[in-house]
Order: C-alpha cells, then structure tokens, then sequence
C-alpha cells in the first residue's frame, strides 16, 4: 500500500513540472505509473471488496469503453456509410486514388490515436480511483496537500525566474 501511495503521490506532485505534461511521452509516462499503481491496488484488495465507483460509474466506464473500441473495429463499407457518411465519402477518395479496392475501415480516422487517447481517459478514471482510496485518512490528505503547496511554491519561484 505504501509503494502505491508513493506513486500517486509523485503523479500529483510532478505532472505539472514536466511541460505540464502535454507532450506524448510526459503523458505516456503518467498513463503507465498510473496504471502500474492501480495493478498493485488490485492485487492488495482482491481479498476485500471496495466499490469505488458505484454501479452506475461502472456502467459509465462500460459504456465509455464500449464505444471506443467499436470506433477502432474496422466495419463494411455499407455500416460505415450509415454511422460516418464523411469517413466513408474521404476513405473511398482515398482509396481510389492509390487504386486499391474498397476495403473494411473504422469510424476512427487514426486507431492509434483513438488507443492512446482512451488509455489516456481510463489512466484519469484509475487516478480518481487511487485517489478516493488512499486520501481517506486524514494524514494522508495533509501529505497531498503538503505536496500540492510545495509544487505550488515551486511553479511560483519557477515563473519568478522565467519573468
């Protein structure tokens, strides 16, 4: 449980610092502690039960997840046509302009993309997850909010110097 506070707490107190963390790999970074953070978490309470979301949360995460990856399946140019008329009008341009048949697409115009972007949503959920669990306590809420002043100080002196 440590270990997992240990991460969360460095999640909070430097995605800010890193180029507030916007570029792709900043924010790949954080997705993968993020998500190692919340394995560890799953394999400390598997013995006990904690509903973290509720089940209508759980039903929003499902949904959300659902969603997505039908936007990544490739579909028949015949649903594509229905659920995306533009996709469907750009890829037959596209196609027949390099001379190729028509052939199974996405809603999606870029499934990496779409992938990362959904690892990126679903590292947030897991984030607010970790959070509500380990700031329970009250020693644990001063920690971050120890650490969210220092970042705080930290931004300031760092915007003082830069002006």
């Amino acid at each position: 449980m440590v270990l997992n506070n240990y991460l969360v707490y460095f999640v909070i107190g430097t995605a800010p610092i890193l180029f507030g963390a916007v570029p792709p790999w900043v924010w790949s970074f954080y997705v993968a502690i993020i998500f190692i953070a919340y394995l560890i978490r799953t394999l400390e309470v598997s013995e006990r039960h904690t509903e973290a979301l509720g089940k209508m949360g759980w039903v929003f995460v499902g949904l959300f997840l659902a969603w997505s990856f039908f936007q990544i399946i490739p579909l028949p140019r015949s649903i594509l046509t229905i659920l995306s008329p533009w996709k469907s009008i750009q890829s037959t341009q596209a196609l027949s302009l390099i001379g190729k048949n028509e052939s199974w697409e996405a809603i999606t115009y870029s499934w990496r993309s779409s992938l990362s972007e959904i690892a990126f949503i679903l590292s947030l959920v897991m984030l607010y997850i970790l959070s509500r669990d380990i700031l329970r306590r009250r020693r644990e809420i001063k920690t971050a909010v120890w650490i969210i002043i220092a970042l705080g100080c930290v931004e300031a002196l760092y915007g003082i110097v830069q002006a």
